[in-house]
């Protein structure tokens, strides 16, 4: 019994060592901004700064885990118009934002082996959002985004993202687009979206002695 405990105990924290050492640690800064009545089209409209705190759990070299939680922020010039030229409206809007996407690199990337230290990648998953002001609402939101990442060391990593969000509502901005039948369920040109755009960095916490690239093919 003692010996069945002593393998259960040791199996046990060689999974948590493995698993340690497959976690990421990181911070995200960049821009964001809104489309919507106000703004149909125009790309880099009225950025605000946004930022978030970053957890990646990698499966594989192909496959990870991504988690964010951060403040995001969007504005639009005072007395703006929306694109008809008929509405002056302007609003600020600010809230915390949680998410969990999963990420698929399209070259495997890990960064103790030399070889595959380069990759772009695609994200997607969901979100939810809290209010800290303006006319920001609690909601869930659909995140999806790409970008590529570059490893520096054994450990450290660089990148840049563009996430576009589907807020599934048509209220962030305060105005409702005309000739919708509340009724039934929005269509997506009809929602807000807002969309974020930075660069990021990453640490990763533990490392395995056995990541030797020398015995990396």
């Amino acid at each position: 019994m003692k010996k069945l405990r002593l393998v259960l105990l040791i199996s046990v924290i060689s999974g948590v060592v493995s698993a340690q050492t497959k976690m990421m640690l990181g911070v995200f800064a960049g821009a964001s901004w809104y489309m919507g009545d106000i703004n149909s089209s125009a790309l880099f409209y009225a950025p605000s700064p946004t930022g978030s705190a970053i957890f990646i759990y990698n499966f594989t070299k192909r496959w990870a885990l991504r988690s964010q939680f951060g403040e995001i922020n969007l504005h639009t010039a005072t007395n703006s118009l929306d694109p008809y030229k008929v509405i002056p409206a302007s609003f600020n809007a600010a809230f915390l934002q949680a998410d969990s996407r999963i990420e698929f690199n399209f070259n495997p990337f890990a960064m103790v082996d030399r070889k595959h230290i380069f990759s772009a990648y695609v994200n997607a998953g969901l979100a939810y959002t809290i209010k800290l002001s303006g006319t920001a609402m609690n909601m869930p939101v659909f995140p999806f985004g790409a970008g590529i990442k570059y490893g520096l060391s054994r450990k450290l990593a660089i990148g840049a993202e563009w996430t576009a969000h589907m807020t599934f509502n048509d209220k962030l901005d305060n105005i409702i687009s005309p000739g919708i039948d509340r009724n039934k369920p929005l269509l997506l040109h009809h929602n807000d979206w807002y969309t974020c755009v930075g660069v990021f960095f990453l640490y990763k916490i533990f490392d395995n002695p056995a990541d030797c690239p020398v015995y990396k093919n």
